[in-house]
């Protein structure tokens, strides 16, 4: 499971959200690969299934690649590991 903190940009920038779709994501990488652009149509921008293009959906609902996710469960690991050495280490 995935603390909360991981999405509070401890371990990755501001999400990204689709106004035309609603869906969130984890990095602007993602949000622009969702994207067909197309100037000479209307509308030149299209939303493209995020499951279409290899993204998936975290236990929160946020699309990212799957190299993505996880890296920042990686990180979240060396986080907590962190954390508890220095509370270990402080008597808390």
């Amino acid at each position: 499971m995935i603390d909360t903190f991981e999405y509070t940009g401890e371990l990755h920038g501001p999400l990204s959200q689709c106004a035309a779709c609603g869906r969130t994501f984890l990095n602007l990488t993602a949000f622009d690969k969702h994207h067909d652009v197309d100037y000479t149509r209307i509308p030149a921008v299209r939303c493209i299934d995020p499951i279409e293009i290899n993204l998936v959906q975290d236990e929160h609902g946020l699309w990212g690649t799957p190299e993505g996710h996880a890296r920042r469960a990686a990180d979240a690991d060396r986080l907590r590991a962190q954390r508890a050495a220095t509370a270990q280490n402080t008597g808390q």
